[in-house]
């Protein structure tokens, strides 16, 4: 993983990674996570979010990925997936823009792009 979060609190800024082998930002366990000017690019998985930690990311994009952001649950400890709030993303050439597992939810803005969608998780579009 390019940066990997457990039960933390972060704010990041101005974040690049580049051809990670699994995920470029991974945030799990609890983790709250405010992101903004974020490139992933040439990962297996842009954003995973899991384990109902929270992501929020705005002015940021994803490049070149399997799955751009994947909600889902990893540990039943936790009690469920994850949740993400996008402002203005740009999703560039991925396989998957978005997955989301049951019980997660993906709240898109009007400037946020993803295309292609897997899962059965909820994913709002703001008006």
């Amino acid at each position: 993983d390019g940066v990997d979060f457990m039960t933390s609190s972060a704010r990041l800024r101005n974040i690049n990674i580049r051809t990670v082998g699994d995920k470029g930002l991974s945030i799990g366990e609890l983790s709250r996570v405010d992101v903004s000017k974020l490139r992933v690019e040439r990962a297996t998985t842009g954003i995973a979010v899991k384990d109902r930690s929270t992501l929020s990311a705005a002015n940021s994009s994803i490049h070149k990925t399997s799955v751009g952001i994947d909600l889902y649950s990893k540990n039943w400890r936790y009690g469920g997936p994850g949740k993400a709030e996008l402002t203005n993303i740009t999703f560039v050439g991925n396989e998957v823009d978005a997955r989301t597992e049951e019980a997660s939810t993906l709240q898109l803005d009007k400037h946020s792009n993803p295309e292609t969608f897997a899962g059965d998780g909820t994913v709002e579009h703001a008006q």
